[in-house]
């Protein structure tokens, strides 16, 4: 989990600018909110207009209160102030990461975790770009559970559905919203569990009304865990499509303290995923990426292809960018020597068929 002494580290590096607009320098940045207090675990969204939303906890009232910011693409803010206050019902002292997106209406979908109901569950709220909240004031109860629920994700799907994913002690729950509020998975979602324990999920839409999950599946100590990567795609019914859980990664090296990976739909309704784990070495870490079908098979070799054999450094926390014309992907990484005194940005260049394009070390940035 994410603790909020952490994330302002976070939100201090946010490249915002201080004057009206957006602005060509870096050391001029745009101030999203004035209030006291705390502000905390930033997120931004892009709409279909080209508009951006700002979402982030404030502890200007003595507790982590939600407040949302629109801002139209030239940087100039749409809503008065620091934005509009979304909710203020309780949360805990300590936050865990949370969510937003913008669906194909230019309406915020934020979701994360708070107390109103005395646990600690997962809620939801849609809101529009005249500040309308069109889940109602108090938005949509996701869950309400004693299990410790935490770190929701959403998507939205192409017939403009909102699916959710969260953990709950060992499992996890998805559920689909339609734009009026219907929960369309039961009141509760749908509960996917496994003999280990599922964990941080992901999602990413496919097809018309399809998304596709990634989970961890997790045995051992959960500061420890011997961490597998699975994944399953979910039809509009919330039917599994794939025969059994898509098997990403087995190789047990990935810590505890790595959570989200970056996951891309590769055009054709399958997915790449990239991440760090310590195969080699239990202190220098290698960068991987596999690529899926929209059959649920791997395309590459068992537990990904290895993007750089510079084993006397640290590869770590991976980003991916897909070419327009689907022959290339693109990863970039984090690269660090053994002392952790020397750091730049690497990046390797993939063709379809797994082969590296730019060395067995890949290409230096800077």
């Amino acid at each position: 989990m994410l603790r909020t002494l952490t994330l302002l580290i976070i939100l201090a590096a946010m490249p915002f600018i201080l004057s009206a607009q957006w602005s060509d320098d870096p050391a001029v940045n745009l101030q999203i909110t004035d209030l006291g207090g705390e502000q905390t675990i930033p997120k931004v969204a892009v709409g279909p207009d080209g508009h951006y939303f700002v979402g982030y906890f404030s502890s200007s009232e003595g507790q982590y209160d939600m407040y949302l910011q629109r801002l139209d693409n030239e940087g100039n803010p749409l809503w008065p102030g620091s934005g509009i206050l979304i909710s203020d019902h309780p949360t805990m002292s300590w936050l865990t990461d949370w969510d937003l997106t913008v669906d194909h209406e230019n309406h915020a979908i934020l979701t994360w975790p708070d107390e109103r109901e005395g646990d600690l569950n997962i809620v939801a709220y849609r809101i529009g770009p005249d500040e309308e909240f069109a889940w109602g004031d108090d938005g949509i109860l996701l869950s309400n559970s004693p299990a410790f629920e935490a770190a929701p994700k959403v998507t939205v799907t192409g017939d403009n559905n909102a699916v959710f994913a969260w953990e709950a002690e060992g499992e996890v729950i998805i559920q689909k919203v339609s734009p009026d509020g219907t929960k369309e998975w039961g009141e509760w979602g749908i509960t996917l569990s496994s003999d280990d324990s599922y964990t941080w999920p992901q999602l990413i839409p496919a097809g018309d009304d399809d998304v596709i999950l990634k989970v961890y599946e997790d045995s051992g100590p959960f500061f420890a865990p011997i961490r597998h990567i699975v994944a399953q795609r979910y039809d509009g019914d919330g039917n599994p499509v794939w025969d059994e859980m898509t098997l990403v990664y087995d190789g047990g090296e990935i810590t505890g303290f790595t959570q989200i990976l970056p996951m891309v739909n590769d055009g054709d309704d399958g997915f790449y995923i990239a991440w760090h784990d310590y195969t080699f070495s239990g202190t220098e870490a290698s960068v991987w990426l596999q690529h899926v079908n929209n059959e649920g098979e791997p395309q590459f070799v068992h537990n990904g292809v290895l993007l750089s054999d510079a084993d006397h450094n640290n590869q770590l926390n991976p980003s991916i960018a897909l070419a327009g014309n689907g022959e290339y992907v693109y990863v970039f990484w984090n690269e660090r020597n053994a002392n952790q005194n020397m750091f730049g940005i690497f990046g390797q260049k993939v063709a379809i068929n797994g082969d590296l394009q730019w060395g067995p070390g890949g290409k230096e940035i800077f």
